[in-house]
């Protein structure tokens, strides 16, 4: 698929961030060529599926030129996962008109009247050969606005079965709790819910034998760790509660020492309706724990395979209290609904669909 290209910046390695993993499983799975720019040793590296540029100004320069050339000249649809107000996005929108295939990367138009992205929808939406949008709730906003829907298409999350394998949970006591979405900022620390789940885990362990297992990102955000540690001390949960600071090669490792995984944010701007750990989690066969803002709770109360919480303590302890007393019931069809829902295999009708 070379005439087919994924572009975008940051989707080379370190592949520590969910939506790089993304893009690089989309890539690699479906064989579309991906122009990026990545945390490399070298100022070039290219492989029969990708070119990636190093992260600095030599390497940015190249990218830019390297994009333009193979995207005009040699490209037949580009995807590009980009917000409505990306300035790239109108420019190629502009330079490749009908070639641009938009997936909007995390929930924008939050209600019919939103004027935020008025520009996205009077210039660069009738340029697009597709919009992907990744929430039913999103797609139909823009529907109505637009008046296409046949431009528009679902576009929801994916997991590659092959790569996380349907697992026995261990044993229930202690009961292990995952936690893998780790914040970026300060405003996303707030944003994920984290001092709320804390505090519904801690009510929790004064019943319930119970371990909290915090995946982070390494010593990229110290200070941000360094407020969950304190945050942790302070509400005397050293002993319950532990951070994994290391690389994570292979998360399939931790979602099998695990009994559930979990994500309490309290909006969407940090935090897709569809977030990657969840999903991982249900396809090695773990419920999952959820706010009710997000679209996936719809499948979780619908399939009962978790739990679904509000934003505050006495509602994340009930959650945790639910999936505790009923896990074996949850558990079980866990691996089922990420097999109908997100499995990778799905896209490739999509995929023939907005090539061609």
């Amino acid at each position: 698929m070379k005439k087919n290209c994924i572009w975008g910046f940051g989707y080379g390695p370190p592949y520590d961030e969910a939506g790089k993993n993304r893009v690089y499983e989309l890539s690699n799975y479906f064989g579309i060529y991906l122009i990026t720019t990545g945390r490399i040793n070298k100022l070039i590296y290219r492989n029969s599926n990708s070119i990636i540029f190093k992260r600095n100004a030599i390497g940015f320069f190249l990218f830019l030129v390297y994009s333009l050339w193979f995207m005009v000249f040699r490209s037949e649809n580009v995807l590009l996962m980009r917000k409505p107000d990306c300035y790239f996005l109108f420019f190629f929108s502009i330079l490749l008109k009908n070639k641009i295939i938009h997936i909007i990367s995390n929930q924008c138009f939050y209600n019919e009247n939103n004027f935020d992205y008025s520009n996205y929808f009077r210039y660069v939406f009738p340029r697009l050969k597709y919009v992907g949008i990744t929430n039913k709730k999103e797609k139909y906003i823009i529907d109505k606005r637009t008046h296409n829907n046949l431009k528009t298409f679902h576009f929801l999350p994916e997991v590659n079965l092959k790569k996380f394998s349907d697992t026995t949970p261990p044993e229930i006591s202690p009961f292990v709790i995952l936690f893998a979405s780790a914040p970026l900022t300060i405003e996303a620390f707030e944003n994920k819910g984290i001092e709320i789940m804390l505090k519904g885990f801690k009510r929790f362990t004064r019943e319930i034998n119970s371990k909290l297992i915090i995946v982070w990102r390494r010593d990229r955000y110290t200070n941000l760790s360094n407020s969950m540690k304190s945050l942790i001390n302070s509400m005397d949960l050293n002993d319950d509660a532990v951070i994994i600071n290391d690389e994570i090669k292979n998360m399939q490792v931790l979602y099998n020492r695990s009994h559930i995984t979990i994500l309490i944010n309290i909006n969407h701007l940090d935090t897709p309706n569809y977030p990657r750990s969840l999903i991982e989690s249900l396809s090695v066969g773990r419920p999952i724990i959820t706010s009710s803002i997000n679209e996936i709770s719809d499948i979780i109360l619908k399939e009962n395979v978790g739990s679904v919480c509000y934003s505050s303590e006495d509602s994340v302890y009930t959650a945790l209290l639910d999936c505790y007393d009923n896990y074996h019931k949850k558990q079980l069809k866990s691996r089922h609904v990420a097999e109908i829902h997100f499995n990778i295999n799905a896209k490739t009708k999509i995929f023939e669909r907005i090539f061609n």
